[in-house]
């Protein structure tokens, strides 16, 4: 078995990013094979989907930064190089700065950032639009899936968007069967995408079946 030393995402209690080095075998990133509808998929792409912050469980940050990074770093060998965040505080932002710093250390990845519509962050506190500007920033791309204004609908609408443009989907989930976590896990299972599921309660990493 073939391993592999990949550079992984620590988050400090100051919030700030540093790397380490971990080996991690060469079977984490099998993805399974599917069949996918043709003329949707035009590259080999990854998208996210996980919890605002209220849903991720207190002190488990710095080990969905680790799974996530490791994740990516895995799939980017697999030649993945396209990723797409939904730009939501939480996990959507979360990965975001991962595939840009496992872009800066290694292969040339795409980070698309997906928002439901324009004024996503109109309700946002200062510093929290300031990170999100940054990031849309350094985005490859940012795409407006909806026109304004806000309505929940719009959310799900983006969701399904990034599902039908990825071939794999990667979902931080709490195992809770509401919300749109939930319902992004039950739609891209109904198109029968591959979801690597990163369990923040369980401390596990595991495909959906």
């Amino acid at each position: 078995m073939t391993e592999y030393t990949c550079k992984i995402l620590m988050l400090d209690k100051k919030d700030g990013f540093h790397i380490r080095q971990q080996v991690f075998s060469s079977k984490f990133w099998e993805v399974p094979r599917k069949d996918f509808q043709k003329g949707v998929i035009m590259s080999k792409t990854i998208c996210f989907t996980g919890h605002r912050p209220k849903g991720i469980p207190k002190g488990s940050e710095k080990w969905i930064n680790k799974q996530l990074m490791t994740a990516i770093e895995k799939a980017a060998e697999k030649d993945y190089t396209t990723f797409i965040s939904g730009g939501a505080v939480g996990v959507d932002q979360m990965a975001a700065r991962c595939v840009l710093l496992a872009g800066a250390f290694g292969p040339k990845l795409k980070l698309i950032i997906a928002r439901p519509f324009p004024s996503q962050d109109s309700v946002w506190p200062p510093h929290v639009k300031a990170k999100f500007k940054e990031l849309c920033i350094a985005a490859d791309e940012v795409v407006d899936v909806c026109e304004d204004p806000y309505a929940v609908w719009k959310m799900h609408k983006r969701d399904v968007w990034m599902v039908d443009g990825s071939h794999v989907v990667i979902a931080v989930w709490n195992g809770k069967s509401e919300g749109g976590t939930y319902k992004c896990i039950k739609y891209a299972q109904s198109l029968k995408r591959p979801i690597l599921r990163i369990d923040p309660l369980a401390k596990e990493v595991y495909w959906l079946k």
